[in-house]
């Protein structure tokens, strides 16, 4: 991939613990670094909604009767989002991607994914000791406005975070692409062993009780 200028940010949120129970994308095409245009829909997971999500993010199973699932969705954004960038902040977004691509047994699109927060980590150290690098602080620092663990809001944020940080290193998106794609294989697998080590502590604690 070359020459690089937009890109999609990306955010899911979804109704269980499972990560291919998504119940809300958000996408946000930034065009020349600005957002261009954004959508947001709900989405059946055809899944249980668990207490502790519907806290986060308000979205009841109420919410999705009707909606499409996943495999609608993947199967209509797939050409979409076919060979873009696609900026999305923590794991989390990607494996939801790929988990219900998995479930349904339908193609998950070839994406370019950037990882805001390890591009975050990468550009601003003074971050570490002072508030993290959560989607968060990192908008408040910044002066984006945020309604957290809403989808659009959140792809926002993140496209927002990646221009921020490409202005203040002087990379270029390309580079981001180029430096972050591989770190970030590397990561997914880091990331899916810490939530596996993660579920199995719940569960022993669930069993406990």
């Amino acid at each position: 991939m070359s020459g690089v200028t937009d890109f999609i940010a990306l955010d899911v949120e979804t109704a269980n613990s499972d990560y291919s129970s998504i119940c809300s994308v958000g996408l946000v095409h930034f065009k020349s670094q600005a957002v261009h245009k954004s959508i947001a829909f709900l989405v059946d997971p055809e899944a249980e909604f668990s207490p502790a999500n519907i806290a986060i993010h308000g979205i009841t199973p109420e919410s999705v009767a009707g909606k499409p699932t996943m495999d609608q969705v993947l199967r209509a954004f797939g050409s979409t989002l076919a060979n873009c960038a696609v900026a999305h902040h923590s794991p989390f977004d990607r494996l939801a991607f790929a988990r219900a691509a998995e479930k349904y047994g339908a193609p998950s699109p070839h994406v370019y994914w950037i990882d805001t927060l390890q591009v975050a980590r990468r550009t601003w150290s003074e971050f570490k000791d002072n508030g993290g690098y959560g989607l968060s602080n990192l908008a408040s620092a910044f002066g984006i406005d945020l309604v957290h663990h809403d989808a659009a809001e959140d792809a926002r944020a993140a496209g927002l975070i990646l221009v921020r940080a490409i202005a203040d290193s002087g990379a270029s998106l390309q580079s981001m692409v180029d430096e972050f794609a591989d770190f970030e294989e590397e990561e997914e697998v880091r990331e899916s062993s810490k939530i596996a080590r993660i579920g199995r502590k719940l569960s022993r604690k669930s069993r406990s009780r």
